[in-house]
């Protein structure tokens, strides 16, 4: 029993993490985009920001609660937020506002503070606010998806790698290291991931559809 009971937090050690690294895709396509065609499509830098601010803060509350597979997995997406922001930075023909950046920087500042004073607790609420806002960035398109009766806008790829991601969290911070501040975004994930497969359900699966399909439509 011992030893089925570390095999399965074995794995959630290492399959968390990892589909959350498979997430990041429709960033990493993004960013591909955006150095192929120098933002024609007039994407939006906000996103890679909130991914930077929340991989940031996640990172650093794995740090301080010494769970390995939260900051592992949210370095990966520090890094995939940190290149974006810059391809965007060199390669886009409209220029960010800077209040955007300035809106990332006080983000960061503020995780920094809470990290140092060791607040864990505010350090972890503003993860899970930041956190809701990453799995339910794709519903933005769903006055799009029931005006157009298409969900060409966004992409079950994605969707069915977000609900994964999110049972595995979930498992991971009821089971593995009884975190809920782990648990809490993971579960309103789920909930959001399944408003998406009822929309999926309800209007199809456009033929367009792909991987970049959520980040092409909602972060323009």
């Amino acid at each position: 029993m011992a030893f089925g009971s570390y095999f399965f937090r074995l794995l959630l050690d290492i399959f968390a993490p990892l589909f959350f690294v498979l997430m990041l895709m429709s960033f990493i396509i993004g960013i591909n985009r955006l150095m192929t065609t120098y933002n024609r499509e007039k994407f939006s830098i906000v996103p890679f920001l909130v991914l930077m601010v929340n991989c940031f803060t996640w990172t650093l509350y794995g740090i301080e609660t010494k769970e390995m597979a939260v900051y592992i997995a949210n370095i990966f997406g520090l890094i995939v937020g940190i290149i974006g922001t810059i391809v965007y930075h060199h390669y886009s023909m409209y220029p960010p506002f800077i209040s955007s950046y300035l809106g990332a920087f006080v983000f960061l500042l503020i995780a920094m503070l809470l990290f140092s004073a060791n607040w864990i607790n505010t350090l972890g609420t503003m993860a899970v606010v930041l956190s809701v806002l990453l799995y339910g960035s794709p519903l933005v398109t769903v006055f799009t998806v029931i005006s157009e009766a298409s969900t060409e806008s966004m992409s079950l790829p994605l969707a069915i790698t977000s609900f994964i991601s999110a049972v595995l969290w979930t498992l991971y911070g009821s089971y593995s290291v009884h975190d809920v501040w782990v648990v809490i975004p993971s579960i309103l994930g789920l909930i959001l991931v399944s408003i998406q497969f009822f929309l999926f359900f309800v209007y199809g699966v456009s033929p367009q559809e792909s991987w970049g399909s959520t980040f092409h439509h909602i972060y323009r």
